[in-house]
């Protein structure tokens, strides 16, 4: 784990990456994409999923169409991608722990956002299956913003609907596209990979972690504060 010890008791918020970071829904995506696209004659790929984790509904579109010129429009396209996911998307998707950490934060006064690249029925849907939305100061989604990641659009907008300075937003996220768009817009980042996940272009975050003990919990200002006047965390 990368330190970065100037930033210590300085952080006030934690903003979350969703798809992949909060819930394993990677593969639940790519099922949703494989059952759509196999109406129209087209097979999803290993090297297509590769290519798309981090992407969301508009970028796949465009990616998929210049592999083969699908017989049906986009609209109609991705309304049935967002029908299938947010169908079958629940709360046996959670990665290991989320909604227990989530409370544990929010405990001990830490602020905390969603900040997704998906589209807004899919955002819903996955904050809804893990019941953590009144946790969630805001909550960001493609249809936010102008530019999405790897920009540094979202993150942006999500400290200025918090009303805190970049420097006190710590991010988690799973994807090299998540993490390029916090530390371009000046945050720290903590890496969180799962098996789909590029590990080599996640080095490039503050923090890497493997689960949640490994979580950087020094920086939290609030929990530094706690810990001050009960001696533990």
């Amino acid at each position: 784990m990368k330190s970065s010890i100037n930033q210590v008791a300085n952080i006030k918020a934690v903003l979350w990456d969703i798809d992949g970071t909060l819930l394993d829904s990677e593969p639940l995506h790519f099922q949703s994409l494989q059952q759509v696209c196999r109406q129209y004659g087209y097979e999803i790929r290993v090297a297509d999923e590769r290519a798309l984790v981090g992407k969301n509904l508009e970028e796949i579109w465009r990616h998929l169409n210049s592999q083969s010129n699908m017989p049906v429009s986009e609209s109609s396209w991705r309304s049935q991608v967002i029908e299938n996911y947010t169908q079958q998307i629940s709360a046996d998707r959670e990665r290991p722990g989320v909604c227990g950490f989530i409370a544990k934060l929010a405990q001990h006064g830490i602020r905390q956002a969603c900040v997704s690249s998906g589209e807004a029925p899919i955002v819903a849907a996955n904050i809804a299956a893990l019941g953590v939305h009144g946790y969630m100061e805001c909550i960001i989604s493609c249809d936010d913003v102008d530019r999405v990641k790897p920009d540094p659009e979202p993150y942006q907008l999500a400290a200025s609907k918090l009303n805190l300075a970049i420097r006190h937003c710590l991010v988690v996220e799973d994807s090299c596209t998540g993490i390029m768009s916090a530390k371009t817009a000046g945050m720290l980042t903590v890496a969180w990979p799962h098996s789909l996940s590029d590990h080599s272009e996640c080095r490039q975050a503050d923090y890497i972690m493997s689960d949640l003990s490994q979580f950087p919990w020094h920086l939290l200002q609030a929990l530094a504060v706690t810990q001050v006047a009960n001696g533990s965390c």
